[in-house]
């Protein structure tokens, strides 16, 4: 089953939206190498939901050997600031550069191994 088949088991799609529960939504694009990862709303702020999801879909792609890539961007007035989502992307293994790109590469140094 390719990573694909099993995220739409595993979640509810609306184009290129993905539902997971009652957890997160997430806007995920292929790419040559893996997925971008251009948007995640918790859908439940400051409960913990949005890092429950994120580690969910870095699971998933590290089964499937994807890597992660993505532009951290605040999504409206609520939530993490910029330099948090940083943090919060760095502590799940994700590299980010000077212009909040990042990628995470298959099975990288997290608190996942």
């Amino acid at each position: 089953m390719t990573f694909w088949e099993e995220l739409e088991l595993e979640t509810i799609k609306v184009g290129h939206l993905y539902v997971l529960d009652s957890v997160a939504t997430f806007e995920l694009h292929p790419t040559p190498k893996g997925i971008r990862l251009s948007a995640i709303i918790s859908l439940n702020m400051g409960t913990g939901l949005g890092s429950k999801g994120l580690d969910w879909l870095i699971k998933l792609s590290d089964k499937h050997k994807l890597e992660i890539t993505g532009h951290i961007q605040r999504l409206g007035k609520k939530g993490l600031n910029v330099a948090q989502l940083r943090t919060w992307y760095k502590r799940r293994g994700f590299h980010v550069d000077r212009h909040n790109s990042f990628i995470r590469n298959p099975n990288s140094d997290s608190y996942f191994n």
